[in-house]
């Protein structure tokens, strides 16, 4: 019974479990990818992470580079880190001095080398896939090394941290084109100097991209930076190389620059980025020297218009590529240092999170389960237990009418109660003819009574306990047979006389005279 009982109880049993267990989870928690806990970069200090691999869309800007392409192991984060590790993962090798940095590729495109038939899954793609995150997003901040004490950048697939952001931020829908999604109308920038002006006022629409450092703005807009703080564009190095003195009277103003972005280029919804300038003060190191620079760039045309991980310092960034949409807010630098890590989940997951239920709630579930299925179990039991009971009880087929009750005697014959005389009485068995049949053991010594019929009457037969069993016939004609003797009883309304012994026969046969 075992078999037939508790396999579906197990299995009920488990699946319970499995339902109660996840009632707190349901999904799988977001990545965070540590940093490096090194800051580098030749064109300022920069919170680094350990794998590189990113597409190549900043041949807008002038900046090119061939790469070796191959597959290797990809490793997030160090050796024994716990966190997910790739084989066969595309990786490319770049050698130009337009990256000193690597990358690591953010988007779920997959790459294709020879054909759109063959694609290579991207990094985010596979983590999706492999069910290491809860939805194909991301959450990041550049760190801030300027701050005290620095604080390094962060990394969360399949989620953000909460304690990163300041403000609720402006979520944009994602650009058309796939290569420039996080497109954002940048609608002014001003600083709060008194009784400045604003540096921008046009609005435009700019590309967020970490694989730069610059800031790529408008010339006019480059132009008012240069009024206003006295800035020099070095023609040869494209950059804005700061003297001693400017970088003087720079840190001395502490200028704090304000970027109102939005959906369109003006008005609709906006969010903030507050910068100190200290975000802006970086060096150029390149071989031995080491220059103050300030990380603005002149762009050529509006493909150009790029912010880039100077503006990441002081803005988080989280990407939906499940909802196709974006978000950008302020960052914020917790003094804890601490993460609080949110799921972005896919769409049309329900989950409740005031619904959540509490450690004790769901213990409290698992053992009302634990109740609910013990007494299903013994309720399954005393269920199949009556029902063998049942079986066992039923006569077997064609037997209904043999006996009523059962004798517990060796025999194991079926028997009347005893009678008046203390003898026991036989019910007999139907014969052929339909009328019942008298069968005796010879082990013992019975009284047979025959019934009645037409008023003719049957004598008892003693049986000896040598003699086998009798059988007496119904029908017109009533025979007893003892041994082989056969008696014939009278016809009439005399009392059917009884049957003398054997030894009583001889001896009136040895009185009666002889003729």
């Amino acid at each position: 019974m075992s078999d037939i009982s508790m396999q579906p109880a197990i299995l009920l049993a488990y699946a319970l479990l499995m339902a109660a267990a996840s009632l707190g989870e349901g999904h799988a928690p977001p990545l965070s990818f540590p940093p490096s806990q090194y800051w580098d970069g030749n064109d300022g200090q920069w919170s680094s992470f350990h794998v590189s691999l990113d597409t190549y869309e900043e041949s807008k800007l002038g900046l090119t580079g061939n790469a070796y392409y191959g597959f290797d192991t990809l490793q997030l984060g160090s050796e024994g880190s716990g966190l997910p590790n790739f084989t066969d993962q595309i990786i490319a090798g770049i050698a130009t001095n337009d990256f000193w940095l690597g990358s690591l590729g953010l988007s779920p495109l997959p790459i294709n080398f020879t054909s759109y038939n063959s694609p290579i899954p991207s990094l985010l793609t596979r983590l999706r896939n492999s069910s290491y995150i809860p939805s194909t997003s991301w959450g990041y901040t550049a760190g801030a090394a300027y701050k005290e004490p620095p604080m390094f950048g962060s990394l969360t697939f399949g989620g953000y941290d909460a304690d990163r952001i300041e403000g609720t931020g402006i979520s944009l829908p994602f650009w058309a084109d796939q290569s420039r999604d996080l497109l954002v109308g940048l609608q002014s920038i001003t600083y709060d100097t008194l009784g400045s002006v604003p540096l921008m006022t046009n609005g435009i629409y700019t590309f967020i991209d970490s694989m730069v450092a610059p800031m790529w703005l408008p010339l006019d807009v480059c132009q008012a930076f240069e009024q206003a703080f006295g800035l020099v564009w070095n023609e040869t190095s494209e950059l804005y190389i700061l003297n001693s003195t400017t970088h003087a009277n720079l840190r001395a103003q502490n200028p704090s620059f304000t970027l109102t972005l939005g959906s369109g280029t003006s008005g609709g919804n906006t969010t903030r980025i507050t910068m100190p300038y200290a975000a802006f003060d970086l060096n150029m190191t390149v071989g031995y020297t080491s220059e103050p620079y300030f990380p603005l760039k002149r762009a050529q045309n509006s493909a150009q218009y790029t912010l880039g991980r100077v503006f990441l310092q002081e803005a988080y960034v989280i990407a939906d590529y499940e909802r196709k949409n974006f978000t950008v807010a302020q960052a914020a630098f917790p003094a804890s240092g601490l993460q609080k890590l949110e799921a972005i989940l896919p769409p049309g997951f329900v989950f409740l999170k005031k619904a959540k239920l509490s450690k004790g709630s769901i213990a409290g579930v698992v053992v009302g389960a634990a109740v609910i299925i013990s007494l299903l179990l013994i309720a399954l039991f005393l269920w199949i237990r009556r029902r063998r009971a049942s079986n066992m009880a039923q006569p077997a087929a064609g037997q209904a009418d043999v006996h009523a009750h059962l004798y517990d005697g060796d025999a194991g014959i079926h028997e009347k109660p005893a009678g008046i005389d203390g003898l026991r009485h036989f019910e007999k068995p139907a014969g052929a003819d339909g009328m019942p049949r008298d069968e005796m053991l010879g082990s013992d010594t019975f009284r047979t009574e025959l019934p009645a019929v037409d008023k003719y009457g049957y004598s008892e037969l003693q049986v000896s306990e040598r003699s086998w069993r009798a059988e007496l016939s119904a029908g017109d004609k009533h025979k007893s047979r003892v041994a082989t003797t056969v008696y014939e009883v009278p016809a009439g309304d005399v009392a059917a006389a009884e049957l003398e012994s054997a030894a009583s026969s001889k001896a009136k046969k040895r009185d009666k005279p002889k003729k």
